[in-house]
């Protein structure tokens, strides 16, 4: 089992760090990494990954309004939030948005794989509070 993920992170140095133990990993391959969402509407189509992370705060558009500009696209994709909001609020828009899972940028790294791994099965991680 190959899982294919892609990162749409604005911060440079958290998405190098997702990368860095996400791809070493032979269960995983990075499809694209993205640093804005404008990047993200060409990539992912383009890509088609198994799961991307999507953090929430992105300058030109928000990982939420993005999730709904790309989600008929990639119909087989599954999107995970990835931010440091712990609001209901925050939680509910990105699921309502077609997110499947919410994780906190706090999580430790094995937390991140296994949620991925949990969504690629077909779960819905959620952070612990939620």
């Amino acid at each position: 089992m190959l899982i294919t993920v892609a990162i749409v992170e604005d911060l440079e140095e958290i998405r190098e760090g997702l990368k860095s133990y996400i791809d070493p990993d032979p269960e995983f391959a990075i499809a694209c990494a993205c640093g804005t969402a404008g990047e993200a509407l060409i990539a992912l189509p383009a890509n088609q990954p198994d799961i991307v992370i999507m953090d929430i705060n992105l300058p030109d558009m928000n990982g939420i309004d993005c999730i709904n500009a790309v989600k008929d696209d990639c119909p087989h994709t599954q999107f995970m939030m990835f931010t440091v909001y712990e609001n209901d609020e925050k939680v509910f828009d990105a699921l309502q948005a077609g997110a499947s899972g919410y994780l906190l940028k706090s999580a430790s790294p094995v937390l991140i794989m296994e949620a991925i791994k949990e969504l690629y099965k077909g779960g819905s991680p959620l952070p612990p509070a939620c």
